[in-house]
């Protein structure tokens, strides 16, 4: 410790706390409101079209399973058809009951 009573000298605590002042003294100037206020409209507008679509989606119907047609295939013709060809075998199989 210093004689001043702390670990710096006087000359360098005044320094920190003057660069901490001009760091934390930014203004907003008449001509920067316009468009902030455009940015908070924006975002506000997104957020609003972001939360409008995810209550959409969650409230959309499930498609209903027990009134679709069944596929009847054995494991072993699954197992080949996807061996051959993966591509038709997905096109053919997936999603489906």
């Amino acid at each position: 410790m210093t004689a001043s009573g702390g670990f710096f000298p006087v000359s360098v605590r005044w320094l920190h706390l003057r660069v901490k002042k001009r760091v934390s003294s930014f203004r907003i100037t008449k001509a920067m409101k316009p468009i902030i206020k455009k940015i908070i409209v924006g975002v506000v507008i997104l957020a609003t079209i972001g939360v409008g679509y995810g209550i959409y989606l969650w409230n959309k119907p499930h498609r209903d399973v027990t009134k679709e047609d069944a596929i009847t295939i054995s494991a072993t013709q699954l197992v080949a058809d996807f061996t051959t060809n993966e591509a038709n075998a997905n096109a053919r199989y997936l999603n489906k009951t």
